[in-house]
């Protein structure tokens, strides 16, 4: 395939980066407002809970769809189990930083993956691409830098550091997390064909 993409795959998979990041960027403004709301009828961790429930469901609902092999499901259940208890105790344990802050963890961990996929994509296609997870989670923490940035000129919100270290902390997540998937999907499928 010539021009700016070296397949239809990593066409789709930079679609979703920038699917993932507009969708980001456009709620910069009414996310304290809903967030609010939901506070004060004591909804919010639920309804962050039941966001984070659907989008890994249909995640899952996209992977099994693939066929993955019984040992592949395994695996990936076990490191997928691992960053699970990872966010949920982030999530649960109390601390002085509110929820909302929180889910930066997702929304950039979601981009750093996908990031981490379209380079990979890309380098598996012939392309020089050396080091995409570096890559990957270089360009995740700058996004998220461009979302702080963004936030200095809104009127109901503020340039915050807390936010710049849980982006840099959700981009380093993002990219193990699909990192170690992809590595053992490859340990496995070598491990059965072999």
């Amino acid at each position: 395939m010539s021009g700016l993409f070296t397949s239809q795959r990593e066409r789709r998979i930079w679609a979703w980066v920038a699917i993932t990041q507009l969708l980001i960027w456009s709620t910069l403004g009414l996310a304290p407002g809903v967030a609010n709301y939901l506070r004060e009828r004591n909804l919010l961790r639920l309804s962050l809970a039941v966001a984070l429930g659907v989008a890994g469901l249909a995640g899952l609902v996209w992977w099994l769809r693939r066929r993955p092999r019984w040992a592949e499901v395994i695996a990936v259940g076990f490191v997928l189990s691992i960053f699970a208890l990872a966010v949920l105790r982030g999530w649960l344990a109390p601390t002085d930083v509110n929820i909302e802050e929180r889910t930066h963890l997702i929304e950039y961990s979601v981009v750093a993956g996908l990031v981490y996929m379209a380079l990979r994509e890309r380098r598996t296609n012939g392309s020089l691409v050396v080091l995409p997870a570096v890559w990957a989670f270089v360009t995740t923490v700058l996004l998220g830098g461009f979302d702080e940035l963004i936030q200095w000129f809104l009127p109901n919100r503020v340039f915050d550091w807390v936010d710049i270290v849980f982006n840099t902390i959700a981009a380093a997540l993002g990219v193990s997390v699909v990192w170690s998937v992809t590595a053992v999907v490859g340990w496995v499928r070598t491990w059965d064909d072999g």
